[in-house]
């Protein structure tokens, strides 16, 4: 009849007495979540084809007009009416997964609405053996192909497009890939800071050991003290999910060429 008892009062008094045992009870607990969701998604973690751009939302003025009558500017003997800007765009494999030229089942264009492309270049790569080209940039127009021999992860180019337009018209990258029904955007917003990420991940386990602690040191334990103990780990759960959060977006792909 007492044999319930005194075993779980006999398991309370190890984990109060050992709680680095009990530490890391809970942090294997938590990697074998990890690796149950893992295990149940398996395409979170699969090798996969990502082609990705980012636009830098930094983009410089060539011609700015107050008014259509102060400048006439003209590109190639073609008039251009309005301001022209320049920006650029990375354009990177992002995934595990080579992307080969065999790959594209429809051609990668970067195109504008109705502005023109007035010029097109590359102005890096990250590996030659890419071979990354641009396809009819001497022609005029508001689109530009690309083609490539084989782009690794993180293998790619960084264009710069100088545009008849303002600052904010949007650019487009169009195309299909063996795996992948078009190229994904990323935004050039900046990955968490890494000594905050490290300091969520820490936190958690801290406050959880701080409890441990404190445990051991009690004499009594009332109901409002529970209260607070359970508050406290579940602030810690938050900010162990919180870090592991910011840790996967600090792990999160961005242009390899520095925005």
């Amino acid at each position: 009849m007492d044999d319930t008892p005194n075993f779980k009062s006999r398991i309370r008094q190890f984990f109060t007495a050992h709680p680095w045992f009990g530490f890391i009870c809970f942090l294997g607990a938590v990697a074998s979540i990890i690796g149950l969701v893992f295990s149940v998604f398996p395409w979170l973690a699969a090798s996969r084809k990502d082609l990705s751009f980012c636009i830098n939302p930094v983009r410089t003025p060539i011609v700015q007009i107050a008014k259509q009558s102060d400048v006439s500017v003209s590109y190639r003997g073609i008039p251009v009416i309005g301001n022209v800007t320049a920006v650029q765009i990375a354009i990177w494999n992002a995934g595990r997964e080579p992307i080969k030229g065999d790959d594209v089942l429809r051609p990668i264009i970067l195109h504008m609405a109705t502005n023109q492309i007035m010029e097109a270049s590359i102005l890096k790569t990250t590996r030659d053996v890419s071979e990354f080209q641009l396809v009819s940039n001497s022609i005029v127009s508001n689109s530009i192909g690309m083609k490539w021999r084989i782009l690794e992860k993180n293998d790619g180019a960084l264009l710069q497009i100088v545009y008849s337009g303002g600052m904010d018209v949007p650019l487009e990258l169009d195309g299909v890939l063996v795996g992948q029904p078009s190229p994904d955007q990323v935004t050039g917003s900046k990955r968490p800071n890494l000594f905050y990420t490290i300091v969520s991940l820490l936190v958690g386990p801290g406050m959880i050991l701080l409890v441990l602690l404190s445990k051991k040191q009690r004499q009594t334990q009332n109901k409002l003290v529970k209260c607070v103990d359970a508050a406290t780990i579940i602030l810690a759960c938050y900010y162990l999910f919180q870090g592991f959060i910011l840790f996967s977006e600090y792990r999160t792909p961005f242009t390899p060429f520095g925005f």
